[in-house]
């Protein structure tokens, strides 16, 4: 309701809007109309009832009645006008998406794929590549969880946490994202040992979880470690992100490197 109210005095502005332009002059030419009709046909006192009642039964009434037929009529063809170029640009509009959908259909036909096909370059593989690598890291018994841990610079902080958020949702435990920006201690941890253009993947040897660096590889360009800052968890997975951009850099060739 809140919704139609909202359009309706819209489109009642435009019309009004429409109809001040047609007639030749603006809401105080509206009004210096009236008064102009007013002090024109009332003589006597502008006080006095009689004064009214006696002008109104004369040129008072007959002016008045006059303006509003003029006015009426206006705002009348006005309404016709601002309806009908809404028709014709919505029209117009329909025609051009109607227009665009068939080009885009034209264009998938000659490929010979649906229009609704969901293309494999874009970020909803990529999302599906990085959730099947985490699932990897998910130990067989419940009583073991996945450590995971990411460092980036500022620039590719939120490629971090897209990360963290990925690998929480299959059910690793996350440690918390210190920000580089302003944490000393987060920003030497993010540089010392990273990889320009790449992420360096930290974790202990494990056969099991070598279908995670496989698979990071499908959308990264991933770096093997073994080393892990010391007193770490035996089960971390260390993330480090470097500079530049850390995606693939060819889709035919997979991203790993030892």
């Amino acid at each position: 309701m809140i919704l139609w109210s909202h359009h309706f005095a819209h489109l009642l502005l435009r019309i009004c809007l429409a109809w001040i332009r047609f007639l030749g002059t603006s809401l105080g030419g509206i009004i210096a109309q009236v008064a102009i009709l007013l002090l024109t046909e009332v003589q006597g006192g502008w006080g006095r009832v009689e004064t009214w009642r006696t002008n109104w039964k004369g040129g008072l009434r007959r002016g008045i009645y006059a303006l509003f037929w003029v006015w009426g009529l206006a705002f009348i063809f006005s309404s016709l006008k601002t309806v009908y170029y809404d028709h014709q640009e919505l029209a117009a509009r329909v025609h051009s998406l109607e227009q665009e959908n068939e080009a885009l259909k034209r264009a998938h036909a000659d490929k010979g794929q649906s229009p609704f096909t969901i293309s494999f370059d874009s970020e909803y593989s990529s999302i599906v590549n990085t959730v099947s690598a985490f699932n990897a890291l998910v130990p067989q018994k419940k009583d073991k969880a996945c450590l995971i841990k990411v460092t980036a610079p500022q620039e590719n902080i939120q490629v971090a946490r897209v990360l963290l958020s990925l690998a929480a949702a299959v059910g690793c435990r996350v440690a918390e994202l210190g920000n580089p920006g302003t944490n000393p201690d987060a920003r030497q941890e993010a540089n010392n040992g990273a990889v320009r253009d790449s992420i360096v993947i930290h974790m202990m040897k494990n056969p099991l979880r070598d279908g995670f660096v496989t698979g990071m590889g499908n959308t990264f360009s991933v770096r093997r470690s073994y080393a892990l800052p010391q007193a770490s968890p035996q089960d971390l997975v260390w993330l480090q992100i470097g500079s530049g951009s850390p995606w693939r850099k060819h889709s035919t060739i997979a991203g790993t490197e030892e």
